[in-house]
């Protein structure tokens, strides 16, 4: 499938311009190991395949039906041909899924977490996963296969839009803080405003008196 020049300015701003803004728990959802049983409820279909957004943790069925979170807002995860999916209808809420690549479940819209390892990588860059380069199905309404892959392409944009100036600050720009002036000297004890203490100076002794010759 060939994609024109404009269809491809198109999607270079889009790109630029979505909402990449996460929550917290973001990450760690990205990262957890789902479909492993749950060690707090030894008990069939334990399945670790929900998420609990407020405790930020894995959980299984059980988990929601003791009452732990049953008041809590839970994403459920499921497996779809060799990947694991999430319901576009929850996740949006929390996160812009623009430009990821949809899929059907049982009528259902989902997107994928991550890249699937067994995908086919795609021969042309412009059909392909800008981050993977994993085929997309149909890459004229895409440019990412996954969460993940778009989490890191936007984000590696926004460090080389917005790069962290590293320049010092000139010296102009920032006020000056003059110390402060040093006091006056201390004034000798005994000694009176205005006069110096040498001015004050002692009489000259009179001479030894003499008496008159006699004649």
């Amino acid at each position: 499938m060939t994609i024109d020049a404009s269809t491809t300015m198109y999607m270079d701003q889009l790109v630029t311009q979505s909402n990449v803004k996460k929550p917290m728990w973001f990450d760690a959802f990205l990262k957890e190991n789902f479909f492993e049983s749950c060690s707090t409820h030894p008990l069939r279909k334990n399945e670790l395949k929900k998420y609990c957004i407020n405790c930020n943790m894995l959980i299984c069925q059980h988990c929601v039906s003791f009452g732990l979170h049953r008041y809590h807002e839970i994403l459920k995860v499921h497996r779809h041909l060799c990947k694991e999916v999430v319901p576009l209808r929850a996740i949006k809420k929390h996160f812009d899924c623009s430009l990821i690549q949809i899929y059907k479940r049982h009528g259902q819209a989902v997107i994928s977490l991550n890249p699937v390892k067994l995908n086919e990588l795609g021969l042309d860059a412009a059909e392909s996963c800008q981050v993977c380069n994993r085929r997309l199905n149909v890459p004229d309404l895409y440019r990412y296969c996954s969460i993940t892959c778009k989490v890191e392409s936007v984000s590696k944009k926004s460090k080389l839009e917005n790069p962290v100036s590293t320049t010092p600050v000139e010296s102009s720009s920032v006020p000056s803080i003059q110390s402060p002036p040093p006091p006056p000297p201390r004034r000798p004890q005994g000694t009176l405003e205005g006069v110096s203490e040498f001015s004050f100076r002692k009489r000259k002794r009179k001479g030894i008196p003499q008496r008159a010759p006699l004649f």
